[in-house]
């Protein structure tokens, strides 16, 4: 048993590997049923070889059959907890299951194995554990403006005044970016809780709406008390842009994996790369002679710029369509 393994793998037999291959060419014709059948037969042979299971589940996920595209891939991590492509694929299924937080853990697990490999399908984990993160905020987005909805209308009330709950100047949770793929308001996807800072200053509010009720706030102080939901408020606040720092000149997205290059300048490394091949081999803003071993991996920029993410997850709507991408799980097969 090797160090991350949970058992030793199968070696495959000669009709195994026949029956593996004969699935792969039903799979590429769009013949799910039948790959299905031909993986399963293959692991009836080799009950513990993992390129059936995950090649199963990659059928089971064209057919949206989220619950064996995780059984596939828990039992093939239950071997080795660390493939790429388990990972991801369960990371999908978590999606399409509506767990958008595991989903986002087992996506940057996958995301960090393809970066480690150097694997081509990094960009494919990356939107999709951008999906992850976003509905994942969407969901704690909208509790906790209904949560705050509610204490602006009790401290309203207070004041003597009427409430506009949603509707405070920069409050806008639900306010939409100018050129964003952000839905216009966060569904609620049934996250239990909407995070225990942000809780406990929704009850210190309460707890203030009740110390008003007493008699202790009038209409003189309402601006005052607008402006305090207002500041609790922003953090959900999509009208902010991201800083230039942290976004690529040529993607002109939030930078994923960062490179820089001898002139100074990041770039985001597929973009960078692909322009090295296609436009020509000199850095995109100086124009000084530029090759692919010149690059150099930028960790503090790729660190600093998901930091921002993670704190403002509202704005993985940049790097994805939620909407459009979401359809490939909920739509039909």
């Amino acid at each position: 048993r090797r160090p991350g393994q949970g058992g030793v793998m199968s070696t495959p037999t000669p009709e195994a590997e026949s029956l593996k291959d004969r699935g792969n060419e039903l799979f590429a014709r769009g013949k799910y049923g039948a790959a299905i059948d031909a993986y399963t037969n293959a692991l009836d042979l080799c009950p513990r070889w993992i390129t059936p299971m995950k090649n199963r589940a990659l059928c089971y996920r064209q057919r949206r059959d989220w619950a064996n595209v995780r059984a596939d891939c828990e039992r093939a991590l239950s071997i080795d907890r660390d493939d790429m492509k388990a990972n991801y694929y369960l990371g999908l299924a978590m999606i399409g299951e509506g767990n958008h937080t595991d989903a986002a853990r087992q996506l940057k697990k996958a995301l960090e194995s393809a970066r480690t490999q150097g694997a081509s399908i990094q960009t494919e984990i990356w939107r999709m554990y951008a999906l992850a993160k976003y509905f994942e905020w969407a969901a704690l987005a909208s509790k906790r403006k209904a949560k705050y909805d509610a204490i602006e209308a009790k401290l309203a009330a207070a004041c003597g005044v009427e409430g506009s709950a949603g509707a405070t100047g920069s409050a806008g949770g639900t306010k939409r970016r100018a050129g964003s793929g952000a839905v216009d308001d966060p569904m609620d996807l049934t996250m239990e809780d909407a995070g225990p800072a942000r809780d406990g200053v929704a009850e210190g509010a309460e707890g203030a709406a009740g110390a008003a009720g007493a008699g202790g706030l009038g209409p003189g102080d309402w601006n005052t008390v607008r402006e305090m939901l207002d500041a609790v408020r922003r953090e959900d606040d999509r009208s902010d842009e991201p800083p230039d720092c942290f976004c690529c000149k040529l993607t002109f997205e939030v930078f994923r994996d960062p490179v820089v290059a001898p002139s100074g300048h990041s770039y985001e490394r597929v973009a960078v790369m692909e322009h090295l091949r296609k436009v020509g081999k000199f850095d995109p803003v100086t124009r000084e002679p530029l090759v692919e071993s010149d690059l150099r991996p930028n960790h503090s920029l790729r660190n600093a710029a998901h930091e921002w993410l993670n704190a403002h997850a509202w704005a993985f709507a940049d790097i994805i369509n939620p909407n459009q991408e979401l359809a490939e799980f909920t739509g039909a097969p």
